[in-house]
């Protein structure tokens, strides 16, 4: 069985401290405001709830309409609302109102009334004095209130006096708040309900023991001990299962989680359903019976004896050498990340874990009677696959959840699922000594800049300390930057400091000092594809040190010219440069350095493999940048992934390297830019001349590719041209590469619709033929095709395959898509033939040519 729903939220960091606000599903804006409790019972009984945004809004006017259903459903009249919905009592209510049901009871019981004019104003505030009316009637005490004056004073004294005012914090004559509203609200439920006891000329009223808590909503308030809830059990007795919770020796249904109360003296609300089932619906610690204290590892000092008892001497924080001991009883139960086990010592000295314990005592005693022992383990996801195993980033193995094991995975206090993981998310593992429970609590909050000091305690980054979780057993240097990852407690539990120290990639391209100005500049092709000088300060960081900016264009510099390689840089707000650094080379070992920007590989014909995305042996994703840089400067590219053909070799430098072999950036060395062998055909409708996005002018084509039409702009005048110069025309056949920016850089001519009448067999690049020639015969799913009447050969058409059409004869509109159907044999009147692309000896498209 899996129990997904098993919270053991004393797990969190600080256990108890979180537990006093998750056992109701409190509003974000009660939490610590004295409305607790009464938002918690109205909550439970779903009398008044938060909005959708999580919020009371504890200081707005609460409307009439809102209060007539508060009323309604404190008397147990929810039934008779539900079936009041029907008709409608008034103009201003129609029946699809949400409140109409409650208005219509509420005004049947004469708890409230309408204008007079057919009118009941929904939507109006409610003064105190009438909202305290309204609760007077429901609580059975209007004739007290009549003979004490009546509206508004008598009805003011007459529920004082009943203690429905009991922390009402209001004027009568005053709209009143929600929060106020809360109170009245409560203190009505557990009032003692007037009723009438005698008719006639000898009416009497008397005040009985009946509530409307008990007697109409059929709760009890009660007090007791959670012995067993969440998997977990105190008492020796089998655990309470799923959906159900022990209090002393009883066991109930439970409307909610009561895990995190587990040992807790509480006062519980047992409500008997109409089936006859007794339903915890909220439980809440009972004040002055429970004492608590948290060790967590920095306040932890060390387990020692008081008499013939266990304790844990610890720090009162974290700033003081004062101490405290807590005492343990000799009979304690000891529950560790949500299960109890045999008492153990050695589970108490927290020296060196990660988590926290929570010392209970029970029996005023001062001696704590359960504790929890709250540990976890941090893992870094890196990746999760489809079995639902988690892989650690660090090589700490792997966590896989399924069906065989019980667990709970949270982020900002909710259920995720799996499938939310990303890389670097920090999951703090509670796991129970039996590992049958897991309880994970997920954590994606980092911090970005740089180390500016470190201590025995942790680093600083941007003024702020944080601790190294245990998990994390890497170096950190002062200065070295990045993103820091940090798990449930805040400490520091992953970095990739290679995205911050190499985010700004160039591509030096010339670097040299003005003799006559002695400003220095630096000719930079950016990852951005653009290329840019910036001239630099008198005195920037080159490779981490402050030199003069002519100093490191003399490093850059080799006979009079720059050396041409990648670098990283900086700028400021100016433009100015401000830091370049050129890469440590680890070619020789390929080792990974995470705290500076690197050269890791050189690769000479390396083969890209599609299916494993390596280029050699280094994985390439979608967000390795790739630096195209032949030997023409004005031809450099900014590619992508897509640059790569399955079977290709290519030359290339690899940087900055991650631990699984994933480059950050390629430069290819030998780039041609030229389209991959599978690249789909575009049929050539025209060429225009036009201006780009940037204002500049360019071509633009328009073609068909893959069945449809498309328009892209050639990166310059001069890319759209045919072998011989000639500018492409309606009817060639062409492949192409896109830059960055998705400007076409290059093609390839594959059918030159000037050569309609010679056949041919070709071979371009290696896996890509094309045959153009004669339909010899036409079969369902094939057809033969015969080149200068030489052998026929028979090819398949997939289903799949793009079919078009060139229609010479016309006009215009002359190329258009078509299907495999349109595909005839040869006549000699018509002239027509038929081109096929072949990738991998698969026909993946069919151009018929007239």
């Amino acid at each position: 069985m899996n129990l997904k729903k098993v919270l053991c939220s004393v797990l969190s960091a600080a256990a108890f401290a979180a537990s006093v606000n998750a056992f109701a599903a409190l509003p974000s804006d009660v939490a610590g405001t004295r409305y607790e409790e009464p938002v918690r019972v109205l909550n439970a009984l779903k009398i008044m709830v938060g909005d959708d945004n999580g919020t009371f809004r504890l200081e707005d006017t609460i409307t009439r309409s809102e209060v007539a259903k508060m009323a309604v459903h404190a008397m147990g009249m929810e039934s008779a609302a539900s079936k009041a919905s029907r008709a409608s009592n008034f103009k201003d209510v129609p029946s699809s109102h949400w409140a109409n049901g409650y208005i219509n009871v509420a005004t049947s019981l004469g708890l409230l009334k309408g204008d007079g004019d057919g009118n009941f104003r929904p939507d109006d505030s409610i003064m105190y004095a009438e909202a305290m009316t309204i609760f007077v009637r429901a609580t059975g005490y209007e004739e007290a209130a009549k003979s004490k004056g009546g509206f508004p004073n008598g009805y003011m004294t007459a529920g004082t006096a009943a203690g429905l005012a009991d922390n009402v914090k209001a004027s009568a004559g005053e709209d009143i708040t929600r929060g106020n509203v809360a109170f009245l609200t409560e203190n009505a439920l557990e009032a003692n309900l007037m009723e009438q006891t005698g008719f006639g000329p000898n009416s009497k009223y008397e005040i009985t023991d009946k509530t409307l808590l008990k007697d109409r909503l059929k709760v009890q308030k009660l007090e007791g001990q959670i012995t067993s809830a969440g998997g977990a059990s105190i008492d020796g007795l089998q655990a309470a299962s799923d959906g159900y919770v022990r209090i002393d020796k009883s066991l109930y249904k439970a409307d909610g989680d009561f895990a995190n109360l587990l040992g807790f003296n509480v006062v519980y609300y047992l409500q008997t359903t109409n089936s006859g089932d007794e339903v915890v619906t909220l439980a809440v610690p009972r004040n002055g019976q429970n004492a608590t204290v948290e060790i967590t590892p920095e306040l932890f000092s060390k387990v020692t004896t008081r008499g013939e008892n266990k304790a844990i001497e610890y720090f009162r924080s974290e700033t003081t050498t004062q101490k405290n001991v807590a005492e343990i009883a000799a009979d304690a139960v000891m529950i560790y990340n949500g299960r109890k086990i045999d008492f153990n010592e050695d589970k108490l000295d927290f020296s060196d874990r990660e988590g926290s314990i929570v010392l209970l005592d029970t029996t005023k005693d001062s001696k704590y009677d359960i504790v929890f022992v709250n540990e976890y383990k941090n893992i870094v996801v890196d990746s999760v696959t489809s079995s639902n195993k988690i892989v650690d980033k660090y090589g700490s193995g792997t966590l896989k959840l399924d069906d065989s094991v019980d667990f709970t995975l949270k982020k900002g206090g909710k259920d995720i699922n799996i499938s939310e993981l990303r890389e670097f998310d920090v999951l703090s593992v509670y796991e129970s000594e039996d590992k049958s429970l897991y309880s994970i609590t997920v954590s994606s909050n980092s911090v970005e800049g740089t180390i500016t000091s470190k201590d025995d305690e942790g680093v600083y980054i941007g003024g702020e300390r944080y601790k190294i979780a245990k998990n994390y057993t890497e170096l950190l240097e002062v200065g070295v930057k990045g993103t820091f990852y940090l798990d449930a407690s805040g400490r520091i539990a992953a970095a990739d400091t290679t995205s911050a120290l190499s985010s700004n990639y160039a591509y030096l391209m010339n670097a040299y000092t003005n003799s006559g100005t002695e400003v220095s500049s630096f000719k930079l092709y950016t990852k951005n594809g653009e290329t840019k000088t910036y001239n630099a300060n008198a005195k920037i960081r080159f490779n981490g040190t402050t030199v003069t900016a002519a100093s490191a264009v003399t490093s850059l510099v080799s006979d009079g010219a720059a050396k041409k390689q990648l670098v990283t840089f900086e700028e400021n707000s100016d433009g100015m440069l401000t830091s370049i650094n050129t890469a440590v080379d680890n070619s020789s070992t390929g080792k990974v350095n995470k705290d500076k920007f690197t050269l890791n590989h050189k690769l000479d014909d390396a083969v890209y493999d599609a299916d494993l995305s390596k280029l050699g042996n280094v994985r390439v994703d979608s967000r390795t940048i790739v630096f195209g840089i032949p030997n023409d400067s004005t031809e450099y590219e900014i590619l992508d992934k897509s640059v790569f053909e399955d079977g290709q070799s290519y030359d290339a430098h690899v940087y900055d390297m991650t631990e699984s072999y994933t480059a950050r950036v390629i430069v290819l060395t030998n780039s041609a830019l030229v389209a991959n062998a599978d690249s789909p055909l575009a049929v050539v409708k025209q060429v225009s001349s036009a201006v780009n996005s940037d204002g500049e002018r360019t071509e633009l084509l328009t073609a068909l590719v893959d069945g449809e039409e498309k328009k892209l702009y050639a990166a310059d005048d001069t890319v759209l041209e045919k072998d011989d110069d000639a500018q492409l025309e309606a009817g060639d056949l062409i492949q192409y590469k896109t830059n960055s920016k998705g400007e076409i850089v290059s093609v390839r001519v594959l059918f030159d619709i000037e050569t309609k009448d010679t056949e041919a067999s070709e071979e371009p690049v290696e896996n890509l033929k094309t045959i153009y020639g004669k339909v010899t015969k036409k079969f369902t799913d094939s057809i033969n095709v015969t080149v200068d009447d030489e052998d026929e050969a028979n090819h398949t058409l997939s289903e799949d395959v793009k079919v078009y059409i060139v229609d010479t004869t016309l006009p215009r509109n002359n190329v258009e898509a078509a299907d495999a159907g349109d595909i005839r044999a040869f006549d000699d009147d018509e002239g027509n033939r038929v081109f096929l692309k072949l990738y991998k000896d698969v026909v993946e498209e069919a151009v018929i040519v007239k």
